[in-house]
């Protein structure tokens, strides 16, 4: 029958050979699991050791752990074979070689293996890890050619096999011992790093392993050989359970980063999905902004033949009524600068002929204007100082501002290339409305600002004033074509002020508080970035 230690050990490969075949086969391409795995296989044949010094008594003929078994035993010192003593040197070994792919783990879990440049105290990484090798190389050659890590072993009657450490295994201990304290401070700074909470619960959990083992390496093999302990192999086969916790931690955490990399795609889909719906809204504002666009262009080129007419048949007009004053004025002499009636006439012509001038130039530059806003500028961009461009809109305004206070808060902002005529029709329209939302409030007196900023690779302009606010239910339809709460309004203001931002690569939009006010913000790029439709 197996000696109940001997059991534990067998177990304890078993697990340890499981752990890694597992990570090796979930981690081809995963360097924590490929540590993880080599480090589980250096504890497998750690164990296979241990197990083996737990049954040496069934394999030689001389005096060894079998007479523990024994009816006659007695109480005293159980004798140990030669052969158990030598073999004792087997198990220190392959601790060393376990704590090298522990080592290797670590590097991997803190992500610093493929950052070895990085200085770790007075060195670099990539030296620390040469250093851990020769600790280790020369750990396992010590204890397997020497004595000066161990001595022999020893039996106890319920706790099996140990080995026992030689007084002088200290001066390997303590380097040693300081080198792996490394660790922690590796795993401290990828958990300050890392920024996903799956991965920071990933290493804090692994934080937490290590120094589980660390503090059982500590007290098994250091603080219990000072008092006289032996280091029994159960104990071993004990610590165990932290190699599968830090297995479970790592399913744990390929569980956790699948549920984590659903989440972010599920994200990026929602978010993709809005950009498509903005950019099918915009292209269907866009379509229907190009109709209105040709409607308005065809009624401007059919109003110009007959503007054409009017302004010939006035001129016409004009010239013959000016030739009939002065053939009046020839016929009778000095009695047609005396005459009160023909004096007043010819006032009243004058008059008239100046009147119908001005509209005929004002209709002139309305129809103008409905051509330059229903298509598009192709002049070439140009450095446009927006601060000047926005006081020329204001100046503009002057009639219609009346006792309105302007407030004006321009920022030190660079000059942005855009097309000029285009960004002047966006602040034209955006102040009209301020100055509109005003005047609805009953108030001749009101404020209106105008503030700019430069933010990253923006322009940022906010157009503010007191006025009635926007309720919520019409807040979302402002930039629609055609919806205006204005009785003489056509609706396109602000749908052209968003056509124009968008074809600059730049945004807009509009926060409002019924009865408090309106805020209208324009951000334009410095560099242009001409979308053209």
């Amino acid at each position: 029958m197996l000696p109940a230690p001997a059991i534990s050990s067998i177990a304890a490969t078993v697990v340890a050979f499981a752990l890694g075949m597992l990570s090796l086969v979930q981690g081809r391409r995963d360097q924590v699991r490929t540590t993880f795995g080599l480090f589980c296989f250096a504890w497998a044949a750690l164990a296979i050791a241990v197990t083996r010094l737990q049954l040496l008594d069934m394999q030689i003929l001389e005096p060894c752990w079998g007479s523990g078994y024994a009816a006659e035993a007695t109480r005293g010192p159980i004798p140990v074979a030669p052969l158990a003593q030598r073999w004792a040197h087997v198990p220190a070994t392959f601790a060393f070689v376990a704590g090298f792919f522990a080592m290797l783990h670590v590097l991997a879990l803190s992500g610093r293996d493929e950052r070895l440049d990085e200085r770790i105290g007075p060195i670099r990484l990539r030296q620390y890890v040469i250093i851990f090798a020769g600790l280790t190389l020369a750990g396992a050659l010590l204890s397997l050619g020497t004595n000066l890590v161990v001595v022999g072993a020893t039996y106890h009657r319920v706790f099996g096999a140990a080995v026992i450490l030689a007084p002088t295994a200290v001066l390997v201990q303590v380097p040693y011992g300081l080198a792996v304290l490394v660790w922690i401070v590796l795993l401290r700074r990828a958990r300050r790093e890392v920024r996903s909470a799956a991965e920071r619960a990933f290493v804090h959990r692994s934080l937490f392993g290590f120094y589980v083992l660390l503090g059982d390496a500590a007290v098994g093999t250091v603080l219990l050989p000072s008092f006289g302990f032996p280091v029994f192999g159960v104990l071993h086969d004990a610590s165990l359970v932290i190699a599968v916790y830090l297995g479970w931690n790592l399913i744990r955490h390929r569980v956790g980063r699948a549920e984590e990399l659903a989440q972010e795609l599920e994200r990026r889909i929602s978010e993709r999905t809005h950009d498509l719906k903005l950019a099918q809204t915009r292209l269907f504002q866009s379509e229907k902004l190009a109709s209105l666009g040709a409607l308005v262009a065809g009624a401007a080129d059919q109003m110009n033949a007959p503007l054409g007419a009017v302004r010939a048949m006035h001129d016409t007009r004009s010239r013959s009524a000016g030739r009939l004053m002065q053939r009046v004025q020839e016929l009778l002499g000095e009695v047609a600068t005396t005459d009160k009636t023909l004096v007043r006439s010819r006032a009243v012509l004058l008059q008239g002929d100046q009147v119908i001038r001005d509209g005929i130039d004002n209709i002139d530059r309305f129809v103008q204007r409905l051509r330059s806003y229903a298509k598009l500028d192709h002049a070439k961009p140009r450095l446009v100082d927006v601060n000047a461009a926005l006081e020329d809109a204001l100046l503009l305004m002057t009639t219609r501002l009346g006792r309105v206070r302007v407030v004006r808060r321009y920022g030190e902002v660079p000059s942005i290339t855009c097309l000029a005529r285009r960004i002047d029709q966006v602040f034209f329209a955006a102040l009209s409305n301020a100055i509109d939302a005003i005047s609805e409030v009953g108030s001749e007196e009101g404020t209106l600002g105008v503030t700019t900023e430069h933010s990253g690779d923006m322009v940022v302009v906010h157009i503010s004033d007191d006025g009635a606010g926007i309720s919520g239910e019409n807040l979302p339809l402002i930039f629609e074509p055609g919806f205006t709460t204005k009785d003489a309004g056509l609706g396109l203001g602000l749908a052209l002020c968003s056509q124009i931002v968008h074809e600059h690569a730049g945004e807009i939009a509009v926060e409002s508080c019924p009865g408090v006010g309106t805020v209208i913000k324009i951000a334009l790029p410095i560099e242009a970035r001409l979308i053209v439709r």
